[in-house]
C-alpha cells in the first residue's frame, strides 16, 4: 500500500470527518465537513458560532477524528489525533476550497457568512486503513 498516497485521495474524496472531543473523560463526537489544505497540513471546518463544540474546544484543544467513507460496505478510512483551534481565516478566505470539496457550501458561505467561524486542526501522524486487514501510520510532513 502506498499509503501517503491513499491518505491524500481519502481525505480528498470524503466530505465529513466525525471529530471527537474531551471534556472530564466524557467523550463527544459530531459530523463536520471541512477542506484539507495538503501544503500545510491543516484540517478547516466552519461551525456556527456559540455551538457547544466550541467550548469544550476551548476546555480541552485534544481532538481526534476519523474520516467518513462514501460507500456502504467501504471500510476504507483517515484517522488522527491532534489539536484544533480557532483560525485566523474565515469562511470568505477559504470560500473557494470549502466550495470546490462541497458544492453547496457556497451557498451556506453566502448566506451565513457573519455566524460562522472556522477552526482547524494540526495533526502530525494518520493511520490510513483500507480494509479491517491493511492499514498503516504514516507521518505528515509540512
Amino acid at each position: 500500500m502506498e499509503a501517503k498516497k491513499e491518505f491524500l485521495r481519502m481525505i480528498n474524496e470524503c466530505d465529513e470527518i466525525a471529530l471527537a472531543t474531551s471534556i472530564h473523560d466524557m467523550p463527544n463526537v459530531r459530523i463536520v465537513n471541512y477542506y484539507y489544505d495538503q501544503d500545510n497540513n491543516i484540517m478547516y471546518f466552519a461551525t456556527y458560532k456559540g455551538r457547544e463544540k466550541i467550548s469544550e474546544f476551548w476546555k480541552n484543544n485534544n481532538v481526534a477524528f476519523t474520516t467518513i467513507p462514501m460507500k456502504k460496505g467501504v471500510r476504507e478510512q483517515v484517522r488522527a489525533r491532534g489539536h484544533v483551534r480557532e483560525s485566523e481565516k474565515t469562511v470568505i478566505d477559504l470560500r473557494e476550497e470549502f466550495s470546490n470539496k462541497m458544492s453547496d457550501f457556497a451557498e451556506i458561505i453566502d448566506k451565513y457568512s457573519e455566524e460562522l467561524k472556522v477552526y482547524e486542526i494540526r495533526f502530525s501522524e494518520a493511520t490510513v486503513t483500507l480494509d479491517s486487514r491493511t492499514y498503516e501510520k504514516i507521518k505528515i510532513d509540512n
